[in-house]
């Protein structure tokens, strides 16, 4: 009876989807997001990038994929749409069933602020269970922290931050008391909000990460039920023990530190071509072509994301990558104004550039591989025969047998 009332569920919830005057909704992966965009292009993007969201989310808590009713995201067209910031609503259905809805602005899915409303939404989606809360209560509310912090541990696209470790250098070092109650930055400071958020992840793995951490933290959530009172999420878990996790919490932010406050790790010629490759494979056409996409609807808002994830890349890319990573922006930005034959060309000019530059790499990995070899103070034996010089018998001319007999006779 059960498993009926979930098809009439979903079955209710399609045909409310298709009132949208969109396409049909996609559903992610492991069944957590059904996706609704207002062109084809960008609900194949989009329901990659919501599969890896909800995959790290279940990875991470320890949640299973189920058959609740996924949480129905709706990308709006910032051609068409004033929505300026993204939204979240519970509503029940038919069978007291609770239908979560994310309403996202077209200009980006995954900004920090999208990312902390999917995360809320998933853990509404486990603390709800399907079960409709009675009209007029509110919706549940979540730690600030724990949003800021699942949001960007889940994000695939989630940017460095270097985080301050002054406390390495025998600074006064930071506390989970201090940062329970910090202020919650500002979206329009990128940088504040960028440490804070990794600060947060670094202190939900930790949590997560010691004895029984992750089933404290479910049970620390809970599950709704409609017979008790409203539930009010606690700062922090209460079974986890606060100073434990604190010592483990510093010890992962100074591992994410780097070599300094001020350093920036490079990455290697073959992990930057790994992940550019990546973001080319990500285009939604034959071939990942950008020719073809120029004539797909919605090609500019891929292409604009193509262009940030390129620009994000470029900051940590091997110097040796930078012309490859440079001239693909180039182009991103040139495509409007460009013929498709001319964009094609300029794609194989690219796929050159990207085996000559690996090439270029292999060589110089070859000639420092030699360079080393060069400089080992000890010999491996393999050329020992030859660099031996041969016995020779003694051969004396006349000067030499008058030499040795002024030595005999001790002049």
């Amino acid at each position: 009876m059960k498993r009926c009332s979930f098809f009439l569920a979903l079955s209710l919830f399609f045909l409310w989807s298709l009132q949208l005057g969109a396409a049909p909704v996609s559903i992610s992966t492991d069944g957590g997001f059904a996706l609704n965009a207002p062109d084809q292009l960008s609900k194949l993007r989009f329901s990659r990038t919501l599969s890896k969201f909800e995959k790290r989310f279940y990875t991470l808590i320890g949640y299973q994929p189920s058959s609740l009713l996924p949480i129905l995201v709706v990308l709006h067209d910032g051609r068409t749409d004033q929505l300026s910031e993204p939204q979240l609503s519970l509503d029940d259905m038919e069978g007291d069933i609770v239908r979560i809805q994310i309403d996202l602005p077209g200009s980006r899915i995954l900004t920090p602020e999208n990312s902390r409303i999917l995360a809320r939404a998933l853990l509404l989606r486990e603390y709800y269970a399907g079960k409709a809360p009675p009209p007029g209560s509110s919706i549940l509310e979540f730690p600030l922290w724990l949003l800021h912090g699942l949001g960007r541990a889940c994000n695939p696209d989630a940017r460095f931050a270097n985080i301050p470790t002054s406390f390495l250098q025998g600074g006064v070092p930071p506390t989970v008391a201090d940062l329970l109650v910090e202020k919650e930055p500002d979206d329009s400071q990128e940088s504040v909000l960028a440490v804070y958020d990794a600060m947060s992840a670094a202190l939900l793995n930790a949590g997560l990460q010691g004895k029984g951490g992750g089933e404290s933290f479910r049970k620390w959530i809970g599950h709704f039920d409609a017979h008790s009172p409203p539930q009010k999420i606690e700062s922090w878990p209460t079974d986890w023990p606060m100073q434990t996790v604190e010592r483990r919490w510093l010890l992962n932010m100074a591992g994410m530190s780097g070599r300094g406050a001020s350093a920036t790790e490079l990455l290697g010629v073959d992990e930057t071509m790994t992940r550019y490759d990546a973001l080319i494979q990500d285009i939604p056409t034959t071939d990942h072509s950008l020719a073809l996409l120029k004539k797909a609807k919605g090609s500019e808002f891929i292409i604009q994301q193509l262009s940030d994830r390129l620009a994000a890349l470029h900051l940590e890319a091997n110097p040796l990558t930078l012309p490859l990573i440079d001239d693909t922006i180039k182009l991103c930005s040139k495509i409007k104004h460009f013929s498709t034959k001319k964009i094609a060309d300029q794609e194989r000019e690219l796929s050159s550039l990207r085996q000559a530059t690996l090439n270029r790499s292999h060589s110089i990995s070859s000639y420092l591989d030699w360079y080393e070899a060069a400089r080992l103070p000890i010999r491996s034996g393999l050329f020992d025969v030859l660099l031996a010089t041969p016995d020779s018998s003694e051969r004396k001319g006349p000067i030499g047998r008058a030499i040795d007999a002024v030595e005999q006779r001790g002049w």
